[in-house]
């Protein structure tokens, strides 16, 4: 048994390292896990950092419990350590992870909420090329590649409003008197 929660306790660790170094790339295997049966919803809250906690606190626990209090049945232990796992892993859900998810949507809006914003081109859009524009969001000054949806050029101080987003570039038009939404309406 020993050997289950070392390997549990070490491929965590080895997990939360591939995290650290991919970034987000391990939750986008995740993604798989949300599926709709009879019409509902189910959605596991499953995540890289939910999975390495538990195998961490799976097999530390268990690592733990086997050295200091070897007299207990292996049973217990194990159900201890799973225990032990799944308690750690639903508070970092309920106390960290759903919290953040909260803040991290309401941070920043939605690409149609963006569509007839007001912003300004800070690099030049020339014929057929990107360009970038700066608009607010929230306060903070956020700047995206753009593109004239005539194909004209917009020099660089002008003010546009952003039509569509596709593939995260930013289609606008140098037509100011058309409906632009300003900072406030957008909060």
């Amino acid at each position: 048994m020993l050997i289950l929660y070392q390997i549990s306790f070490f491929i965590g660790v080895a997990l939360a390292i591939l995290a650290f170094l991919l970034g987000n790339r391990l939750d986008a295997v995740m993604d798989g896990l949300k599926s709709e049966f009879f019409g509902d919803k189910v959605s596991l809250p499953l995540s890289s950092i939910l999975i390495e906690l538990f195998l961490i606190s799976f097999g530390g626990t268990g690592w733990t419990l086997l050295a200091v209090r070897a007299a207990l049945p292996i049973p217990v232990i194990l159900i201890v350590a799973a225990a032990t796992g799944l308690v750690i892993c639903f508070l970092a859900y309920r106390l960290v992870l759903k919290p953040l998810e909260k803040v991290k949507n309401a941070a920043f809006p939605g690409a149609e909420d963006l569509v007839g914003l007001q912003a300004t081109v800070s690099q030049t859009i020339q014929t057929g090329e990107s360009g970038e524009i700066r608009y607010i969001i929230n306060g903070k000054s956020i700047a995206s590649p753009a593109r004239a949806t005539n194909g004209g050029d917009i020099m660089e101080g002008k003010t546009v409003a952003i039509c569509w987003i596709e593939d995260s570039i930013f289609y606008v038009t140098n037509s100011e008197d058309q409906g632009i939404k300003t900072v406030q309406e957008i909060r």
